[in-house]
């Protein structure tokens, strides 16, 4: 990709990705302890999924940040 598409996607990641997957994950851990719901097994089968999908994005995020920072870095092709 052009260094000016990865300047937009890092721009992008930095200014919408990030803040409305916190605001989102403190929203919902809000509702969950309000209402109890830490208990129950599909809430922890979603937590799962919620830790791995922001470990994905941590990942992407780098990946994202070495692309423009270290010339000639390729990314994994997955």
């Amino acid at each position: 990709p052009s260094p000016s598409t990865v300047a937009a996607l890092r721009r992008w990641a930095l200014r919408v990705t990030t803040p409305a997957m916190l605001a989102t994950l403190a929203i919902g851990l809000w509702m969950a302890q309000s209402t109890g719901w830490f208990a129950a097994a599909w809430l922890q089968l979603k937590l799962a999924a919620v830790v791995a999908l922001t470990a994905i994005h941590g990942m992407l995020s780098g990946q994202l940040r070495r692309l423009a920072t270290e010339p000639g870095f390729r990314a994994p092709g997955w």
